[in-house]
């Protein structure tokens, strides 16, 4: 495979939250983020497992049309959608739906590591935006290990959107700015997440949304 990603760049994947009258709500965050730090970034909307597999593939180069077009300088895959321990949903709009449409851990890791993918996902980092995912720690630390990114974060408890995305403000910027010097292993990964979990500017930020850094 071609050297494996290691950029400072945001590829975003976003769920209709409630209903198509509300626009998509991360794309004002990274708007801001391009704005004031000048980090990259690409947004999807998703409400089917067909299109997020799809897009997954976009990511790791599959069904890549045109030669000269790759994700390579996105290394940050941020997934926004409703979650519960160790699985996100697609939908939300009934209780049926719910149930229909979660998606666990295992089928995200297959469609990221699919035989017909070109690239890798060593250096990069997944975000999981949503509610409780990595409440199943077990479950995160064999999907990490599966896909082999160098990161996952999100949350072990229930988030507002306002405190996250407060939150994901300061530590995408963070994390860009590791990424962007190319140095990102179990070391600095580490000084990172102490320097979150420690500075009082970001850590009661953390601690109100269980916020997790498996590495």
């Amino acid at each position: 495979m071609p050297k494996p990603k290691n950029s400072h760049g945001i590829f975003c994947l976003e769920t209709i939250w409630f209903d198509e009258r509300s626009p998509p709500s991360v794309r004002s965050l990274l708007e801001l983020l391009e704005r004031l730090s000048n980090i990259p970034f690409v947004h999807r909307d998703i409400s089917t497992w067909e299109e997020l597999d799809f897009c997954l593939g976009r990511w790791v180069g599959r069904d890549m049309y045109k030669k000269d077009y790759w994700l390579g300088d996105l290394g940050i895959l941020y997934l926004g959608f409703h979650g519960s321990p160790g699985k996100i949903s697609l939908r939300t709009d009934s209780p049926q739906r719910i149930a229909d449409d979660e998606v666990d851990l295992d089928e995200i890791a297959k469609s990221l590591t699919h035989c017909k993918s070109k690239y890798d996902v060593r250096g990069c980092v997944i975000h999981f935006a949503s509610c409780s995912v990595l409440r199943a720690k077990k479950q995160v630390e064999d999907f990490k290990n599966r896909v082999g990114a160098a990161c996952v974060s999100g949350y072990s408890k229930q988030v507002d959107s306002a405190t996250s995305w407060a939150f994901e403000l300061m530590f995408l910027e963070l994390l860009s700015r590791l990424l962007s010097e190319k140095n990102v292993n179990v070391g600095t990964l580490q000084t990172l997440d102490e320097r979150i979990q420690n500075k009082p500017e970001y850590a009661g930020l953390s601690k109100a949304l269980g916020f997790k850094m498996i590495y």
